[in-house]
């Protein structure tokens, strides 16, 4: 018997091209079934320029995953094929400990009876790769209108519009008297009384927004995932009891529908990148996106990129300027999903009927700062945020302008509402549930001692106007808790202030994990009115 005929000693791995191709295959498809999964879901054209760079990526992964496989002992194998299991899971679903489980299940069962689950993860791959290609799997649209009851609505009463504006900050606390001004004479310009220093109680919307719609009580919500549970409400509850119909507008963030009837239901999924595609971006900057949202999926990717972003804070390594990776923040995109919604809630203004509450959450002009004061689109890659590395004032000058294009969608919800059967009599509630949070340090507990005047004014000063039949227009400058003001205008039925009372500029400090932390004073830091306004 030749050398070549005789039999492997146990223990010596023998490879062959199927021990390298298949490596390669599994990986490849594993990424693309995952990425075409993605694409469906976001309900985003696979046929696109940005798509195939994406794509492109893949190749060279699979590669050096199978390379890696090739050269690797048995044990390292096994670690490979757990890790590729894992992917598969963890990139198409929510189930992390699963994921870690059956890669586990996997990785000792290539150890113990030298099995690999490769060529079965292959075959269910090329499956969901198939499926999505057809359009056989889940597709999210990126905003939709449901119809729920039709009831008659009490056509004597006049038409509400509320709009919540998500980390609008007030003109009260800004810092720069050109934004203030443009501000104040936009609001005042179109009748509306504004409170100058009305001022939220709660740093994050999953308190703030209770807080307000149950006229300063938490009420049924509750944090989820940092997302709102928000439950019924008292304002809201005492809209539907007076017969109106409610029209809600929301995001993924918080389900108003959920708790109360409603006549029309209209829902963005702030994620969704199909905001993204017709916009006047380069191939480039989508295809960064479109890999940042993909590779956020994975909890192993952004625990890892989290991971080496902690590294960057090491002092020795510091002077290295090595680069912040954060896929979770990069890949936040919801700005685009709530300047959508106004678009749409103006298209629908039109026809706003008397009897009708038109109700929103809108997420603008909450980071990310994407947009230029024409509303023209940033690239993505220079997004700003409001917490990162650039300084204060560049941060607030981004959100500054994208203030102005919210505030240019707003001026067209107003005519339209204006023009149409119910602008005559029509009420009109717009404010912020919280300010712009661009703070030097957190409002926090652990924080309380190095609190300065300027991180209270940006996390709690917020806009509030209002403008209805029997309420006088202009600016007043008195310092008002928002939860106060919208109680004083449900319990008048919009036709009253008399009787609101100033707050004691008692807001609170953040606990863990976005809880209540304890009290603190804001009397003192408002800075003084670097304006004077006409009364219209």
């Amino acid at each position: 018997m030749t050398h070549a005929e005789a039999p492997p000693v146990h223990g010596q791995a023998t490879r062959s091209w199927k021990d390298t191709l298949a490596p390669f295959v599994a990986a490849l498809l594993v990424l693309a079934a995952s990425f075409s999964n993605f694409l469906s879901y976001h309900d985003y054209p696979f046929l696109r320029a940005e798509v195939a760079m994406v794509a492109g990526w893949f190749v060279p992964m699979a590669a050096v995953f199978a390379a890696a496989h090739l050269w690797s002992s048995n044990f390292g194998r096994a670690l490979l094929d757990g890790l590729l299991v894992f992917l598969a899971i963890d990139l198409n679903s929510d189930y992390t400990l699963v994921a870690v489980g059956v890669a586990g299940a996997a990785a000792l069962l290539r150890l113990s009876r030298n099995v690999s689950l490769l060529e079965p993860l292959t075959i269910i791959a090329l499956v969901v790769l198939g499926s999505s290609l057809a359009g056989l799997t889940e597709r999210k649209p990126a905003i939709a209108t449901v119809a729920g009851d039709r009831q008659q609505p009490v056509n004597d009463r006049p038409a509400i519009l509320h709009l919540i504006l998500d980390e609008h900050g007030g003109p009260g606390g800004a810092s720069d008297p050109i934004f203030k001004r443009k501000l104040v004479d936009f609001y005042t310009g179109h009748g509306f009384r504004l409170f100058e220093r009305a001022y939220s109680r709660h740093f994050h919307t999953v308190n703030a927004i209770p807080d307000v719609l149950n006229f300063g009580h938490p009420g049924e919500s509750k944090n989820v995932s940092e997302t709102l549970d928000i439950g019924r409400t008292t304002y809201l509850s005492a809209l539907e009891k007076q017969g109106y119909r409610l029209n809600f507008y929301q995001s993924d963030f918080a389900d108003f529908c959920r708790y109360h009837r409603f006549s029309t239901c209209t829902s963005a999924w702030s994620p969704s990148m199909s905001f993204l595609k017709d916009r006047q971006v380069t191939v480039a900057e989508k295809a960064r996106l479109l890999a940042l949202k993909f590779t956020a999926l994975s909890s192993g990717a952004v625990a890892t990129a989290n991971l080496l972003d902690l590294a960057t804070r090491i002092p020795v390594l510091r002077p290295l300027d090595l680069p912040v990776l954060a896929p979770t923040q990069r890949a936040v995109s919801n700005t685009l999903g709530g300047l959508a919604t106004l678009e749409r809630m103006t298209s629908d203004l039109k026809s706003a009927q008397p009897g009708n509450v038109y109700f929103a959450h809108v997420l603008a002009p909450h980071y990310p700062y994407l947009t230029k004061a024409d509303c023209s689109l940033i690239r993505p890659s220079d997004w700003g945020y409001r917490r990162s590395a650039r300084s204060i004032a560049s941060r607030e000058a981004a959100y500054r302008e994208q203030v102005a294009c919210v505030t240019a969608h707003v001026d067209k919800l107003i005519r339209a509402f204006d023009a149409s059967p119910a602008g005559k009599n029509g009420v009109i509630v717009i404010h912020g549930d919280h300010g712009s949070r661009i703070t030097r340090i957190e409002p926090a507990d652990w924080n309380r001692e190095k609190i300065e005047a300027s991180d209270l004014m940006a996390g709690y000063s917020t806009l509030f106007a209002v403008r209805a039949p029997g309420i006088e227009p202009g600016i007043d400058r008195t310092p008002y808790a928002s939860p106060a003001i919208l109680k004083r205008l449900a319990e008048s039925r919009f036709s009253s202030l008399d009787g609101l009372k100033p707050g004691p500029g008692r807001v609170y400090l953040d606990g863990p994990n976005w809880t209540v932390g304890s009290p603190i004073s804001i009397a003192d830091a408002w800075p003084e009115p670097n304006l004077t306004v006409s009364q219209p």
